[in-house]
């Protein structure tokens, strides 16, 4: 958790294949809040629920604010697809960028905005 990163490929939101790490103090597009790992031998028939157990409620005890009443921020969740569950991707990544596709410059954490 809050290692910050840049997308590779910002036009594809749909898989993210890499991703270049940057330091916090450097401008940067996300910076990672929560980690989880989904437990489970089937793929969930409600991944969203996943992510928004996973994401959702971690964000405030993140950055400070609820992510309903933020007018900064925006979360960014990278999760599982069938076919990377096949192959053993049980990890939720949960990212908090600028609502507006901004650069953050130093960490979201603690900032309550």
């Amino acid at each position: 958790m809050g290692d910050c990163f840049d997308n590779t490929d910002p036009g594809n939101t749909d898989s993210v294949n890499d991703v270049s790490v940057t330091d916090c103090s450097s401008p940067h597009t996300y910076e990672v809040y929560n980690i989880s790992q989904i437990s489970g031998s089937t793929y969930p028939s409600d991944m969203d629920l996943e992510v928004s157990k996973a994401c959702y409620d971690s964000f405030e005890d993140y950055v400070g604010i609820s992510v309903d009443r933020t007018l900064a921020y925006t979360t960014y969740t990278l999760s599982p697809s069938p076919g990377s569950w096949t192959y053993g991707d049980r990890i939720i990544s949960c990212a908090v960028g600028e609502v507006n596709g901004g650069m953050l410059t130093g960490s979201a954490k603690g900032t309550a905005r």
